[in-house]
């Protein structure tokens, strides 16, 4: 098997996949209780929300990008010819995405006055524009993934 380049497109775009399933585990908000945080935290009360329990359907879609980029990823590194395809179709996934979790930051589930955005949303944005970019510049690099030709 041929050494994997670290910089190349498709590695961007398998590592932020994973990258980005492991980062929707972390805290993405939390709530800012003021003197009551102390308080919580004795007693053993989670004022964090990880991107599972933070949304109802951008969860799944994020969810979704992730494992589409690592079956891109796997399927390219096989070179096989339904690579290119998932590849596309992650492309526009994930550059959704990417403007969704942006909007999430910047507007918060819940009152703005109570819900503080956490390291987890940040690292989340990162991996999932890293998925974006990924795809597309595997789409318009010269490494085109393999495609079985037509006879």
């Amino acid at each position: 098997m041929p050494a994997v380049d670290p910089k190349s497109p498709l590695t961007i775009l398998g590592a932020s996949g994973v990258a980005l399933l492991v980062f929707m585990l972390l805290p993405w908000y939390g709530l800012d209780l003021g003197d009551l945080a102390g308080a919580a935290s004795i007693a053993g009360v989670d004022t964090t929300a990880s991107a599972w329990t933070a949304f109802s359907y951008t969860d799944l879609l994020l969810f979704l990008t992730g494992v589409g980029a690592i079956a891109a990823f796997v399927l390219s590194s096989q070179h096989n010819p339904l690579a290119a395809q998932v590849i596309k179709g992650v492309t526009g996934l994930a550059a959704l995405m990417t403007l969704i979790v942006l909007y999430r930051i910047v507007n918060q589930p819940g009152p703005n006055d109570f819900i503080t955005v956490k390291f987890g949303a940040f690292f989340g944005l990162v991996a999932v524009a890293g998925v974006a970019y990924g795809a597309f510049r595997s789409m318009t690099a010269g490494n085109q993934p393999y495609v079985e030709p037509v006879r």
